[in-house]
């Protein structure tokens, strides 16, 4: 974990960073770009949803301003991934409980265990392609 804290990740690095892994694979299509699609207007928009745009600025803001943070390295940067997954949405319906329980022992574990895996062990295989999408959901939202 030193590491991650004497590796730099700035607000805007961390915002691609987040929106890169946790937009769904299915707002890209087969060559990794974001699916446009036409609405009702004719205009194209991605095909990335509110929640998915609400949660990439939640975890941003935590990079900054979360529980310890300063928004300055990747230890800030897992921090706020933790934090998020731990406490939820800020408009989050579900119990505390429930939230808790899941954050430890069910899909939240398992999410905070593969982003560890992504900032350490993965990150030579995995890092630059979610920096690639990231880019690509920054710049259609």
């Amino acid at each position: 974990m030193d590491s991650l804290a004497e590796t730099p990740c700035s607000k805007a690095m961390a915002k691609q960073i987040f929106a890169g892994y946790i937009t769904p694979d299915d707002a890209f299509d087969a060559s990794g770009n974001v699916i446009i699609e036409k609405g009702k207007t004719n205009k194209g928009e991605a095909r990335i949803s509110g929640r998915t745009k609400s949660a990439i600025e939640e975890l941003t803001d935590l990079h900054v301003n979360g529980l310890g943070n300063r928004g300055s390295n990747e230890f800030d940067l897992l921090n706020s991934y933790t934090q998020y997954i731990t406490r939820g949405a800020k408009d989050s319906t579900v119990p505390m409980g429930r939230r808790f329980a899941s954050s430890e022992f069910g899909n939240g574990a398992d999410s905070k265990a593969d982003f560890v895996k992504v900032l350490t062990t993965e990150r030579k295989d995995r890092f630059p392609v979610i920096l690639d999408r990231g880019e690509k959901v920054l710049a259609v939202i």
